[in-house]
């Protein structure tokens, strides 16, 4: 009996403990199924969140411009980019030259004020009238900072750019100098480029140029002064590549010319003429006329930049992919 006894209560032991194991089995499944759904979840969450960022978040964050250090990003550049309603092209050669007067001015003690950053907005507002109350000029603000899709902090930082570069035209201009390396410019002006290289090809065999001139230059005020354009400074035109490079009686190779010059269509547009160039005087110092000061007072900042962006260190991650993205995105905004 008591044997029986013992078997018994050894069975319902074992019974016992193989239900106990299996269900410490059960629960190990359920915990390695649940472990297995929660790492394939987290895996399929990480793969959206980087689709997800690499889509809508990393391109607006990508570097544009970078000089000396300070960094425009791609959402910035594309707000300026739609109000200024420009090519990306354009504007990033006109942000590049804005970070360098910006970091260059202070140097020449050109500074702008909170408060003079207030009054220019105020007279873009207001169109240069002071009839404009504050509620008006605050509800105009209100919708060009909405229209333009601009922060406070970037209205503000664009508006002191302005009249920081435009204080800087001013101060390079009252400092032009009045004389100036030139030559002595004379054209004769066609209309293809067939026409110009054999009347190029007619001047170097030995015709004189004012008479070949007075014969075929399409333009009617240098073709009665025998193809005679003047005194012309550096910096002063398109031709400087070509007219400060010949030498006194030397004729140029055809060189077109486009009316309304434009860098991002030369090449994909015919030009509107072609000229014959050769230059009969040179002077290292010769005193300007009042023209040609105007006109160099008029480009002073541009005849600047030129140099000063030599002096600095200038990045630009563009390329035809970033460029086709921006494209994209500026034809999405306008139909949002």
């Amino acid at each position: 009996m008591a044997q029986n006894r013992n078997r018994t209560g050894r069975r319902h032991i074992d019974e016992a403990t193989h239900s106990a194991i299996t269900r410490m089995g059960d629960r190990r499944t359920w915990l390695t199924g649940l472990i297995i759904a929660s790492v394939f979840a987290a895996v399929i969450v990480v793969i959206f969140g980087v689709f997800y960022y690499q889509q809508y978040i990393g391109p607006f964050r990508r570097i544009v411009i970078t000089v000396d250090g300070t960094q425009i990003r791609m959402d910035y550049f594309l707000k300026r980019v739609r109000l200024a309603g420009a090519d990306p092209m354009f504007m990033l050669q006109s942000l590049t030259n804005e970070l360098v007067v910006k970091s260059a001015a202070p140097v020449y003690g050109i500074t702008v004020t909170e408060a003079e950053v207030n009054d220019y907005i105020r007279q873009v507002a207001s169109g240069g009238g002071d009839n404009m109350t504050d509620v008006e000029f605050r509800e105009w603000y209100r919708q060009q900072l909405n229209n333009n899709r601009l922060s406070d902090a970037d209205y503000r930082e664009i508006a002191a750019n302005s009249v920081l570069t435009s204080r800087m035209k001013d101060y390079l201009a009252e400092r032009m100098p009045s004389v100036s390396e030139q030559v002595y410019v004379n054209a004769i002006v066609l209309r293809t480029f067939e026409e110009a290289k054999k009347t190029a090809e007619t001047l170097k065999s030995g015709t004189g140029f004012a008479t070949l001139a007075g014969e075929v230059s399409i333009d009617p005020a240098s073709r009665e002064n025998g193809g005679a354009i003047g005194w012309m400074p550096r910096n002063s035109s398109v031709f400087d590549n070509v007219i400060f490079d010949l030498q006194v009686g030397e004729i140029s190779d055809p060189f077109p010319y486009y009316e309304n010059y434009d860098p991002a269509t030369v090449g994909s547009t015919p030009p509107d003429a072609w000229f014959v160039l050769m230059v009969s005087e040179k002077d290292n110092a010769r005193q300007l006329e009042e023209m040609a000061l105007n006109t160099l007072k008029s480009r002073a900042l541009e005849i600047w930049l030129m140099e000063e962006l030599k002096l600095h260190n200038i990045e630009f991650n563009f390329n035809s992919e970033n460029y086709a993205w921006m494209k994209w995105q500026l034809a999405r905004s306008q139909t949002n």
